[in-house]
């Protein structure tokens, strides 16, 4: 089976004014000391952006980009993931630990086990129950059913080992962070196999509907909203009843479920000394300038502090000084901006470390980034025939023009991570960018067009007027093997934000 089955950068229009990067990052091994991807993007921006390097710093680009880095979610089949018989479940490790918490305390390193086996079971029922729900998608009515009486034990086989094994425990532990996990994963899972059987029952025709097999998911979903009731929990949705908090309370539970699977950046430090240093750098040329300024005119005039001089000539004395001074403030400005143009040449714009969020932060890699704008001349070879070959008009091929680029670098020690997280398979790394700033400035969605109908009569209509970015992304792996990709796309806008966004090609 190959590593990657699908893409491993996907472009798409999130919302009307945001582009959503997606990469998947795989690990070939959790041996590996270390594994670096790069996605480089390059936008070739239409002159009515307005975006130009004269006009769009990379602060600003980095206003209009969110990142989100998270642990990919571990992979365990669904018939496997509901028992604690199957492999690689997290049911079975709690089913271990429940039968240590018989014999005694659980420990330190066996509640932290607890938390994150607990979260990781919720967080991968979710991503199998939306894989198992893709894979039967547009099924025939008998098939459905047929799809609907397999899914249904396997819910059953859920709920019972995992309220087994969770009772146990809530007897045992006494630590409030390991009780609340039981209780939050417990509301977690309820509310996936109510979701999960009641998707079931809409899916299924009337026929479907009267038989045994919908009266079971009837059941099943009934029986779990009364478990939700008469525990007091907020995710109880009843006809004629407000149910105003169902929806925080959701999106709340999968914020937190979820977080074992998030990643924190920090940034790094080495990177603010670096951008200090030059600003030290351009100070101390400035008081250099000064002192051999001052020096200078003190050596021209002879001057001594036990000679007298007439005021005239202190007059003169104060104007060169300031002189002096204006051009020494103007050395330190000039010196630092240089610095600053000139550091993207040898270091990234920004560099953070990423941590597993528990425990204690652990440092296991590092995200380094950059934006500069390149000529269409300068684009790398592979990157260049791409476009050539690619490009919708002969037109955008005669005029050199600025193209955006952005790198993002991503390098992970799977070896140091596996220690705190062994079920590291990769990491997902999603960004946003908001594409306002790219369309303030274009003109209105539609233009009115004239033109003679058959009978020669002048007739006008109104068409789309689109503005086309052209995309090109090259996705790059380096570890104990190198792969890379590289696609293009195109994205169509107007005034109101993205209308589009199709794949060209892809080599």
């Amino acid at each position: 089976m190959p590593l990657y089955e699908e893409p491993p950068v996907r472009v798409t229009a999130h919302d009307r004014l945001q582009l959503e990067v997606k990469s998947e990052l795989l690990c070939e091994s959790v041996t590996q000391e270390k594994v670096t991807w790069t996605v480089d993007l390059w936008f070739a921006l239409p002159q009515a952006t307005g975006i130009a390097p004269g006009s769009y710093s990379s602060d600003e680009f980095y206003e209009d980009l969110r990142s989100y880095m998270r642990l990919k979610t571990p992979v365990v089949p669904l018939p496997d993931l509901v028992t604690s018989r199957g492999e690689g479940s997290p049911l079975a490790t709690l089913g271990i630990l429940a039968q240590r918490a018989r014999g005694g305390a659980l420990t330190g390193s066996d509640r932290r086990v607890l938390i994150q086996e607990c979260k990781l079971l919720s967080a991968i029922l979710k991503s199998q129950l939306r894989e198992w729900a893709r894979e039967r998608e547009g099924l025939e009515p008998d098939a459905r059913l047929a799809a609907c009486e397999e899914l249904r034990p396997l819910l059953d086989t859920l709920v019972q080992e995992w309220r087994t094994a969770r009772d146990v425990l809530m007897g045992r532990v006494r630590k409030a962070r390991s009780r609340d996990v039981l209780n939050y994963t417990d509301e977690s899972l309820s509310v996936q196999v109510e979701l999960a059987a009641l998707e079931q029952l809409a899916g299924l025709d009337k026929a479907g509907r009267a038989t045994d097999v919908a009266e079971a998911l009837r059941e099943m979903a009934e029986r779990e909203r009364a478990y939700r009731r008469d525990k007091g929990w907020r995710t109880v949705v009843a006809e004629g009843q407000p149910a105003v908090g169902y929806v925080d309370q959701a999106r709340l539970l999968k914020k937190y479920i979820s977080s074992v699977l998030h990643l924190h950046l920090v940034k790094s430090r080495w990177d603010g000394l670096v951008r200090q240093g030059i600003f030290a750098v351009a100070a101390g040329l400035a008081m250099l300038w000064a002192v051999i300024a001052q020096i200078l005119m003190f050596m021209t005039w002879d001057l001594t502090l036990q000679r007298g001089v007439s005021l005239g000539f202190l007059g003169t004395f104060a104007a060169v000084w300031v002189v002096t001074y204006i051009l020494k403030d103007r050395i330190k400005a000039t010196t630092a901006a240089t610095l600053t143009r000139k550091l993207p040449a040898f270091m990234s714009d920004r560099r953070h470390g990423l941590l597993l969020p528990d425990p204690d932060d652990q440092l296991i890699g590092h995200v380094s980034e950059r934006m500069v704008f390149e000529r269409t001349s300068e684009l790398p070879p592979e990157v260049a025939a791409l476009r050539t070959a690619s490009a919708r008009t002969h037109l955008l091929l005669l005029a050199d023009q600025d193209v955006l680029r952005y790198t993002r670098q991503i390098e992970l020690r799977p070896r140091d991570a596996a220690r705190w997280f062994p079920r590291i398979d990769g990491l997902t790394d999603i960004l946003r960018l908001n594409v306002w700033r790219w369309i303030r400035t274009y003109a209105r969605a539609r233009k009115v067009i004239p033109y003679l109908d058959d009978d020669g009569d002048v007739k006008s209509r109104k068409l789309d007027n689109l503005y086309y970015v052209d995309v090109i992304v090259r996705w790059t792996q380096r570890g104990e093997t190198k792969r890379t990709r590289l696609s293009q796309l195109r994205l169509a806008l107007n005034r109101r934000g993205l209308v589009a966004v199709e794949e060209v090609s892809s080599t």
